[in-house]
């Protein structure tokens, strides 16, 4: 498991509690994570010296959350982009995925807004067609 294998720097496992409020209002959220348990990351901060060892680090990280996920499940947390993940934004938006095109069709169309697991403009282009402007 990569758990022994672990690269020679200060990595971060956390995790974050769920509970209480964010269980709330599960129909106006736009994240699918709202019943889980907890979020769980890794954060590792490299020197300029120790740039080398960044394919190294992302490799373990990967390795090490694959052998995570039949704990973990299949749902990511929005601002921990995980590298399998990002070709399928399902495990970020869940069902709010058609929402929010809507949204970022009306809002931004130009896709100012944007990073690797965020909802596209161009998938949105077609979604904001037929519905009223003036809403």
């Amino acid at each position: 498991p990569a758990i022994n294998q672990i690269p020679d720097i200060a990595i971060t496992i956390g995790w974050t509690g769920l509970g209480g409020a964010v269980k709330t209002n599960k129909q106006l959220s736009s994240v699918p994570y709202r019943d889980c348990l907890a979020l769980f990351g890794i954060s590792v901060i490299l020197s300029d010296k120790q740039e080398t060892l960044y394919h190294q680090i992302v490799d373990w990280s990967n390795r090490f959350l694959e052998d995570m996920l039949p704990f973990l499940g299949e749902l990511a947390y929005v601002n921990y982009c995980y590298e399998p993940f990002k070709n399928d934004l399902r495990h970020y938006y869940g069902d709010s995925m058609s929402g929010l095109e809507v949204v970022k069709a009306r809002y931004d169309p130009n896709n100012l807004w944007h990073n690797k697991i965020s909802i596209q403009a161009g998938n949105a282009a077609d979604v904001i067609k037929g519905i009223d402007k003036n809403c």
